[in-house]
This record gives structure tokens, sequence and C-alpha cells, in this order.
């Protein structure tokens, strides 16, 4: 149920008066065509075709987390697969990133 319709509630059962309930309907309805003005930029771009870009985000690899993957799998807790997944890399470049 929309805000709006709730105030109009209230007005219907006289528990807030005509000036109050028409402030409160003005502002919803510049807050609504505020954020109508925002989109229509969007809206436009999206019509010409613009295409947005953007990189998908990489993540952070810490040494020592990469530090105890590697002592893990000298310890025998994980195996190869698991190093590859974890630190994603192939498994051609696994030896490099163990030694």
């Amino acid at each position: 149920m929309s805000q709006i319709a709730l105030f109009s509630r209230i007005l219907y059962l006289k528990t807030i008066s005509q000036y109050d309930y028409v402030k409160v309907k003005n502002d919803f309805d510049k807050k609504y065509r505020l954020k109508q003005e925002e989109e229509k930029p969007k809206e436009m771009e999206k019509l010409l075709g613009v295409k947005k870009i953007g990189a998908t985000p990489k993540p952070i690899t810490s040494p020592l987390l990469l530090s105890r993957i590697q002592t893990a799998f000298h310890e025998g807790v994980i195996n190869e697969y698991d190093v590859s997944k974890m630190v994603n890399i192939s498994p051609d470049k696994l030896e490099k990133f163990l030694q």
C-alpha cells in the first residue's frame, strides 16, 4: 500500500486536516516528479543505444592467504584442484605458485 493511500485513509477518518493532507500530497508529488526527472537521461541513453562500460571487480589476494594456502597444500590438507580453485589459476601454472 502506498503512503499517499495511507494519508488518504487518515484524511477520510478525519484524523488529519485537509490542509495537512494537501501539504503531504504535494510533497509526495514533488518527490515523484524529481525522481522522474532523474530517470529521463537514463531512458534517453537507453533509447540512443549508449552502452555503459564497466569492469568486473577483481578480488584482492592477500599474501597471508596465499601463504596459508601453500602451507595447507604442503601439509596435505588440500589437494591441487582446491588450490587452483582458491587462487583462481590454471593447474598448469600451479607449480609456479607453489614454489
